[in-house]
């Protein structure tokens, strides 16, 4: 982006999906998605051993809420 004479976040907003800390080594900061990477390990986990436990139990989706990281990446209106 810089490359390209623009500018984040006036000229361009720049958000990431991941939220494990790398966005806070750039410059600037980058807006991230942080995932709930502790819980979903958890559910994971619950969920393998339930399968070896009982092979014939149907397989579980589940939906894990993110969290919205906001940082030096995107502007305010």
């Amino acid at each position: 982006i810089q490359r390209q004479g623009l500018k984040v976040p006036d000229d361009v907003s720049v958000v990431g999906f991941d939220g494990l800390g790398n966005h806070l080594y750039s410059s600037p900061k980058v807006t991230t998605v942080a995932q709930p990477v502790s819980e979903i390990a958890k559910q994971l986990a619950d969920c393998i051993i339930e399968r070896v436990e009982d092979p014939s139990r149907p397989c579980v989706h589940c939906l894990l809420d993110g969290e919205i990281l906001i940082e030096e990446s995107v502007k305010e209106k």
